[in-house]
């Protein structure tokens, strides 16, 4: 028993000279900082980006990947005219003079909100003009 163990503990030590670790036949690691960054790019897309409460505008996205560490990194550059939200309600509040609706953009998807005023303005309780 003891021969076999011997036999396989000399077997392991001689593949271990012979063949080198997975991390040393990749080449060296380069950490990100270390880096001088050899970015190429692996994709591109167009989103709708919010700008402010009226408006949004179409972003090109693009990713860039290091050949060297793999370190990742976006650009977004804005492209064509800002346009106005297009939504549907969410929700609405009315604090007897003034409502607020919130609503969610059908193009960009983020929520923005538009104050009208209260067709019952002035009132108390709850609001029966709501939209939502």
């Amino acid at each position: 028993m003891k021969k076999q163990i011997s036999l396989f503990l000399l077997l392991v030590m001689l593949a271990a000279m012979v063949f080198p670790p997975v991390s040393a036949a990749r080449g060296p690691e380069v950490s990100p900082q270390a880096c001088s960054h050899d970015y190429r790019l692996v994709d591109e897309i167009v989103v709708q980006r919010y700008h402010n409460n009226e408006t949004h505008r179409n972003v090109r996205v693009r990713t860039y990947v290091c050949e060297i560490c793999g370190a990742a990194d976006q650009t977004e550059v804005g492209i064509g005219q800002y346009q106005s939200h297009d939504g549907a309600y969410v929700s609405a509040s009315c604090n007897g003079i003034t409502q607020t609706h919130t609503k969610r953009c059908t193009a960009c998807r983020s929520l923005y909100t538009e104050t009208v005023r209260c067709i019952h303005a002035p009132h108390t309780g709850s609001c029966t003009a709501l939209p939502v």
